[in-house]
């Protein structure tokens, strides 16, 4: 179908040419029509491709510190034109000339409040969070100066930091008991990160099946938590406590900008193993960065675990599973331990690796395309034709 939408403008072209000589158009009139068609499916297809591929990770972090700038006032200088008199010509008209006036006005800027993550990020928040932060913290501000330009009352900064919390007396953090101690001065924080992701268009390739949303609904696969302010339970289909839920939050945020992980845990009660790959099927495989650990549950007891990522070598996948295969009473805070401390056998995929796969647009998605170019090259026939 491609072909042909790239050689029909040269058939309209043909059509104009033959049946339509009293239009007299010039050879680039010709060259118009066609750059204009071709540039009209290229770009469509274009930006339908990109709609297709389009994805959407999740990426987590945590705060690290927290600032208040004072608020300051500016003096902005501006110039307006004003017309001044300068005398009567010869026939008694006035005559004026422009002249440009400097002039000053103050700008007041208000107080402002952010936060800053592991992962390099500002974000702007209310006074509010920032006071419960620093009280959550219980460490002293730091002052900051900041100097701002063509300021009449200037203003400073100051700021909170997370690490200050560990030169508290008694302060007590492991990196992998992360639901005892200091671990619930963290706050994780996650959000959305857009990127192509070429499998999804290829599902042939990696054997992937198409699931719709009706149909994940009968067979009860789970759709991606929410993200809600700023913060996602991992813990999917089961009533977990909240230590066991913030554990795995502050896995993804602790871990997750460093070793690029983003881990989810499915429950499936009384299912058997095929609902995995259905699972995995539905999420399209899972993104670049997850690691998707599904427990079949029977209760409070573990009867099988199946993993699913994009690792080239699954090593962590293997060991999970040997893990609850020895481990058959859930606990979810151990794991959480375990996970920890064998983070380092995950190496997440490289999705430039994909970049061999040429994705196709969906049926919809080509026929928008062939309509667009289809009726543009109609419109242009039709209009030369009317000219007669």
């Amino acid at each position: 179908m491609l072909v042909f939408l790239y050689l029909l403008p040269v058939l309209t072209c043909i059509f104009i040419f033959l049946e339509c000589p009293w239009v007299g158009m010039e050879w680039y009139c010709y060259a118009i029509v066609v750059g204009l068609s071709w540039a009209v499916t290229w770009l469509s297809r274009f930006l339908l491709m990109r709609l297709h591929l389009s994805d959407v990770e999740f990426v987590s972090a945590y705060i690290t510190g927290i600032r208040h700038y004072d608020c300051w006032t500016e003096l902005v200088v501006y110039y307006e034109e004003r017309q001044v008199p300068v005398g009567r010509d010869s026939q008694g008209n006035m005559q004026y000339r422009t002249e440009r006036v400097r002039k000053t006005r103050e700008v007041y800027h208000p107080d402002e409040f952010y936060y800053f993550t592991n992962s390099g990020k500002r974000v702007q928040i209310s006074e509010r969070y920032y006071r419960e932060v620093a009280m959550l913290w219980g460490t002293s501000s730091h002052f900051v100066p900041v100097h701002h330009a063509n300021a009449i009352i200037d203003g400073d900064a100051q700021e909170y930091l997370l690490e200050d919390i560990f030169e508290l007396p008694g302060c007590s953090f492991s990196p992998t008991r992360l639901a005892e101690g200091d671990s619930y001065k963290f706050i994780p924080i996650t959000e959305k990160n857009h990127y192509i992701n070429k499998v999804q268009g290829s599902h042939s390739i990696f054997r992937l099946l198409n699931i719709s949303r009706e149909e994940a609904a009968k067979l009860e696969l789970y759709d991606y938590p929410k993200v809600v302010d700023h913060t996602q339970n991992p813990l999917i289909g089961r009533e977990c406590s909240e230590d066991e839920v913030m554990a795995f939050r502050l896995f993804n945020a602790f871990y997750g900008f460093q070793h690029q992980i983003h881990v989810f845990v499915l429950f499936f009660e009384g299912k058997d193993m095929k609902i995995v790959e259905k699972q995995r099927s539905y999420w399209e495989g899972g993104n670049k960065n997850e690691f998707v650990v599904c427990l079949g549950m029977n209760g409070d007891t573990v009867d099988w675990c199946q993993t699913f990522s994009w690792m080239d070598e699954p090593t962590l996948g293997v060991k999970t599973e040997a893990y609850f295969r020895e481990h058959k009473q859930l606990d979810l805070l151990a794991f959480n331990e375990w996970l920890c401390e064998h983070v380092d056998l995950w190496k997440r995929k490289e999705f430039k690796d994909f970049d061999y796969i040429q994705p196709e647009l969906t049926t919809f998605q080509s026929v928008v395309v062939a309509l667009l170019t289809l009726a543009l090259n109609i419109g242009i026939g039709y209009y030369c034709f009317a000219e007669l």
